[in-house]
């Protein structure tokens, strides 16, 4: 019999009940396969997002192990950007994997297109650095709900060369969606929250926050 997991809050798009196969990554964090598709299992409310079920206890999992998550609570929804000011762009915050690194500092409209299909999947691990960077990229540029044509460029790269769940997230950045730590840097870029929201995430996995930080100040150039 599959394990139980209850949560007390649930991210968006997470269905009622789900089934399937347990994932355990770095960093402590745990992917549910359901269908196909990603979810994240967490009991970091931080990381509540569109993808995400905050649960009690994952301490006793196992990769691999058949887990039903029982989803109640208050479903998370995050709000639009906020319309403050522009803090910096980040110019200097170099990230471990040098052809990401190069590529990023290229990334902006007139090149979207091309730059996207070299960074897609480009990069160790579950949501590889360049995947990371387009992500944060999406999550700037799409906030208000503009630049779309943009937004399928990229995702029709991420589509071809990017796995789960770092596509997911891709998907859900473009409808200026992301986790809490992460919509609050963003925020943070935009004026709106304090800067430490930058310094939380930059923590976040080796490289995933440091790679975020870097596509979202890359889209923040443009706008």
């Amino acid at each position: 019999m599959p394990r139980e997991l209850v949560s007390w809050k649930a991210g968006v798009g997470v269905p009622d009940l789900l089934e399937g196969a347990v994932r355990l990554q770095t960093q402590g964090a745990v992917w549910l396969w359901c269908d196909q598709a990603p979810f994240l299992l967490t009991d970091n409310p931080n990381l509540l997002g569109p993808v995400t079920a905050v649960v009690d206890d994952l301490s006793a999992l196992e990769p691999g192990e058949a887990v039903a998550v029982c989803v109640s609570g208050p479903r998370h929804a995050s709000a639009h950007a906020p319309a403050g000011r522009r803090r910096g762009t980040f110019a200097d915050l170099e990230l471990e994997h040098e052809q990401v690194d190069k590529l990023c500092r290229r990334l902006g409209p007139a090149t979207i297109r091309d730059l996207a299909h070299r960074l897609a999947g480009l990069g160790p691990g579950l949501t590889p650095s360049g995947d990371d960077v387009l992500t944060g990229y999406l999550l700037t540029r799409c906030a208000d709900g503009d630049n779309r044509e943009e937004a399928q460029v990229i995702l029709e790269a991420m589509g071809a060369r990017s796995g789960e769940p770092a596509l997911s997230l891709g998907r859900w950045a473009a409808r200026g969606e992301s986790f809490v730590l992460v919509l609050k840097a963003r925020d943070a870029l935009f004026g709106a929250e304090s800067p430490q929201a930058i310094s939380d995430l930059e923590r976040l996995g080796s490289q995933t926050g440091r790679a975020l930080i870097a596509g979202m100040a890359a889209g923040l150039q443009e706008r």
